[in-house]
């Protein structure tokens, strides 16, 4: 069963979580919607782990968390509409695909998904972590996404650590928008709509 530390009474969780996920772990993290998972993308077998962890085919990649746009440059290709996206709605409940170089983590088919989350521990974190981490959402493929930090979750009990912010508000998670088409097209829902989405970018389209 993997270590549970409560984040309202554990001030030095950041520095905890950063030190697993500096050692190769899996972690589970609060955002501003549900629980996710992150490990680093540059140590050996996490991304691996995460996969077995989740049990998910490796064709369906993960995201990546980013403390802003311009920490993933050198791995993307320029796209205007997610820079506008990101500079509007970032951080929050927004994932931007765009097309990435051989050279990203977590890229998939010559993509990825960006997101910036609006929530200060993940913020903190990421800046311990040089301001990148590979993420999922708390739940096994087809599941949904987990709102508290169960320990008799078969997840936390594989990962390492987890930590524990309490019930989160429901809400709708990130929306993912492909911005490798333009207009870019709405991949999930989420709590941003689409119209938000394409008035943003009135000048662009």
């Amino acid at each position: 069963m993997s270590k549970i530390l409560s984040l309202a009474d554990s001030p030095n969780a950041v520095t905890e979580c950063a030190a697993w996920l500096d050692l190769g772990g899996v972690v589970a993290v609060p955002t501003e919607t549900v629980y996710g998972l992150v490990c680093r993308h540059d140590r050996f077998g996490a991304i691996d782990k995460l996969f077995e962890i989740k049990n998910r085919p490796f064709d369906k990649p993960f995201a990546l968390f980013v403390q802003s746009y311009e920490t993933a440059d050198n791995w993307i290709e320029p796209n205007p509409i997610a820079t506008t996206l990101a500079e509007k709605f970032w951080p929050g409940p927004l994932t931007l695909v765009v097309s990435s170089y051989t050279s990203c983590p977590a890229a998939y088919d010559g993509a990825v998904g960006l997101r910036c989350p609006d929530h200060a521990f993940v913020q903190q974190l990421l800046e311990h972590c040089d301001g990148v981490l590979v993420n999922t959402s708390l739940n096994f493929c087809g599941n949904p996404p987990a709102t508290c930090i169960d320990a008799d979750h078969p997840i936390i009990q594989r990962i390492d650590l987890a930590v524990d912010a309490g019930q989160l508000a429901p809400q709708m998670p990130s929306a993912v928008v492909d911005c490798r088409t333009s207009p870019p097209q709405i991949l999930r829902p989420g709590s941003i709509p689409y119209g938000e989405i394409l008035g943003a970018l009135e000048m662009q389209l």
